[in-house]
């Protein structure tokens, strides 16, 4: 047996590769020799496809398939602001949203560029790392 595609990326939709099955140099046909099952087909992980025989075949073979994680759309934070001194990880950031280096300590003024990771809260989704994000700092009240 084979498929037509192993690896798909999450959309929400149904994956059905097509199969192509040969028995003893003999190209099989679907619905007269064998009937096709998919399991797992939408998410993102892995997927299965059960063929199972038909009329003069007899018997079941099963083959994974993967579905990869889509890329997640996002809106990096914006208007953020930090006092020259503070942590990185003292400013907050939305849901999903973490600073790659949270105990940095902020040492320039001015509109500076640091980098966040964001982590989606759903699995169909990949994690991404070095989101620019711009903070504002400010000068230090004596």
């Amino acid at each position: 047996m084979s498929l037509s595609q192993e690896t798909f990326v999450f959309d929400g939709e149904e994956k059905k590769p097509d199969v192509s099955v040969v028995c003893n140099d003999k190209k099989l046909k679907k619905g007269k020799d064998y009937t096709v099952t998919y399991f797992n087909h939408i998410n993102a992980g892995t997927a299965w496809i059960r063929i199972t025989g038909k009329g003069n075949y007899f018997g079941t073979v099963e083959h994974s398939f993967t579905i990869q994680p889509a890329q997640p759309q996002y809106t990096a934070p914006g208007g953020l602001s930090a006092v020259y001194g503070q942590k990185l990880g003292d400013i907050a950031l939305p849901e999903g949203f973490a600073w790659m280096q949270p105990e940095l300590v902020i040492e320039t003024v001015g509109n500076i560029t640091y980098y966040a990771s964001y982590v989606p809260g759903d699995p169909n989704y990949q994690s991404l790392t070095d989101i620019p994000v711009t903070v504002s700092v400010g000068s230090k009240k004596l």
